[in-house]
């Protein structure tokens, strides 16, 4: 079949987008979706020369804090300065990448707003005033121990679960974050080493659509920084089941708004499932924002377990080699 220019070129750019997400298989030709309809067939043949090829996302790491570890019994400066240390003395010469500090769902007392933590049964509330002296003390410490050569960004991160996700609470986390990025910029000035980023571990299942992005709203109205979606696509179709409906009446346009849609939202996405599914159906929706949007998904990387699994030696249950 000879393409002409236009559709050539949307059938590159697919194929871009499905090498940024999955490892190709050593075959003679890759068979990809249609820019135009994502259930028609195209191929092309390898090897492909590309022009301006784009270096591999950056790696992250990330911490649950309170996750019956015994964080939440020692959540002081120290312990979070310790906590950075020790990052930085693990990190290795020229690295660069993000640190995810998750500290909960949205939650807030009286007029104070703030997270629950993950120590169940306890969820002790935390205010932002508290999360930024932390996430400072996180800092802080990785500047102490870290190689000068390096350069962290630590997306500080709450999810959209629970009653208060909500526009006021948006606002609040923006101000943290900007907090934070004014005083990593203050004399004497940490900007070398170091960037903060929100971040967002939206799930579908957790809430719904419209009070998930009225969150974002509240923190694209206030933002001086853009925020990580590390969260999922549960239910979202692929290339393989186009007929597929995002969970919980959430629509392909939805997670797109909230997880890339704007200037400040870059998708992080969890990848757990090593069948293919999850990076398929993230692979789907870039193309659903090329189609209908005209630019792709950036994706600034990966969610996986392989991290977890290896402190935690427990990855044999529900999806293989990850934790549930």
């Amino acid at each position: 079949m000879e393409l002409n220019r236009k559709v050539l070129q949307k059938v590159i750019a697919v194929f871009l987008l499905f090498c940024s997400i999955s490892i190709l298989l050593p075959v003679e030709r890759v068979k990809i979706a249609q820019a135009s309809s994502p259930t028609d067939d195209y191929y092309l043949y390898l090897p492909l020369i590309l022009k301006n090829f784009k270096t591999p996302p950056l790696p992250t790491v990330s911490r649950y804090l309170g996750y019956n570890d015994g964080y939440v019994h020692d959540l002081t400066w120290s312990k979070l300065y310790t906590l950075g240390c020790n990052q930085g003395a693990s990190t290795p010469s020229n690295f660069v990448g993000y640190v995810v500090l998750n500290f909960g769902e949205p939650w807030h007392d009286g007029s104070t707003y703030g997270t629950r933590l993950f120590d169940s049964p306890h969820y002790t509330f935390i205010s932002t005033s508290d999360i930024e002296t932390l996430s400072k003390a996180f800092l802080q410490g990785y500047w102490d121990c870290s190689p000068n050569d390096s350069r962290l960004i630590l997306a500080i991160g709450t999810n959209n679960d629970g009653p208060f996700v909500e526009y006021g609470h948006g606002e609040a986390w923006a101000g943290l974050i900007n907090n934070i990025a004014d005083w990593i910029e203050s004399p004497p000035s940490y900007a070398s080493q170091e960037g903060v980023v929100g971040a967002i571990d939206s799930e579908l299942d957790w809430n719904m659509a419209d009070v998930s992005l009225d969150w974002r709203n509240g923190y694209i109205s206030w933002a001086t920084r853009f925020y990580l979606y590390f969260g999922d696509c549960a239910g979202c179709p692929t290339a393989q089941l186009p007929g597929w409906l995002p969970n919980n009446a959430w629509t392909v346009e939805d997670v797109y708004q909230m997880s890339g849609g704007t200037n400040y939202n870059l998708p992080l996405p969890q990848i757990y499932s090593k069948d293919r599914a999850n990076a398929q159906q993230w692979q789907y929706l870039s193309l659903y924002a090329y189609i209908n949007h005209y630019e792709p998904l950036s994706f600034m990387g990966s969610m996986t377990q392989w991290h977890a699994c290896q402190e935690r030696d427990n990855c044999n249950s529900g999806t293989p080699n990850a934790i549930d």
